[in-house]
């Protein structure tokens, strides 16, 4: 008997349970000052070119800028769509599109985040699969430690210049 284990490298998904309602979690994903809780040094958020407010939701066709911690790249795109506590799409450059949806239970909240539309060329599986899988394996349970601990488990003054950036864990 022969396995067919071919990988789809255009798309991953990963699931998380977190010890919260949906709507608290919608709201530490789709505002400027949820975002920087715990993930993003600066999300500033665009409303037909005007930067919405830190508490305000961003909707669909907002637009987003992001500066990682101890990286000096802006990463900029757009909300693809929003469905108010249920989930957010948006637009991940290069490396292709991210949904986030909450499917909320008795006591917690199961949190999926899938992206999808991932290129496939050998850089692209490296960099967008293999890393995005990794980076946001991480960012999920660091929003767990976050929500249900009170404590952010990544180093924000941690530089990325640094040759073992590859290596950290808590980048």
């Amino acid at each position: 008997m022969s396995l067919d284990l071919k990988l789809d490298w255009s798309s991953f998904t990963r699931r998380v349970f977190i010890q919260a309602s949906s709507e608290k979690l919608y709201r530490l994903w789709c505002t400027q000052k949820g975002m920087e809780s715990w993930f993003i040094e600066s999300a500033k958020f665009f409303r037909q070119g005007e930067q919405i407010p830190r508490d305000e939701l961003f909707k669909m066709n907002d637009t987003y800028q992001w500066k990682w911690h101890g990286w000096d790249h802006l990463h900029e795109g757009h909300i693809i769509n929003t469905e108010l506590n249920k989930h957010l799409i948006f637009d991940f450059g290069r490396a292709g599109k991210v949904k986030v949806s909450f499917e909320e239970g008795d006591d917690e909240t199961q949190m999926i985040l899938t992206q999808y539309d991932i290129p496939t060329d050998e850089d692209s599986i490296r960099n967008y699969y293999y890393g995005c899988t990794n980076g946001w394996s991480f960012w999920m349970l660091n929003l767990k430690a976050f929500v249900e601990h009170g404590i952010v488990l990544n180093n924000p003054n941690n530089p990325f210049d640094d040759p073992i950036k590859c290596e950290l864990i808590n980048a």
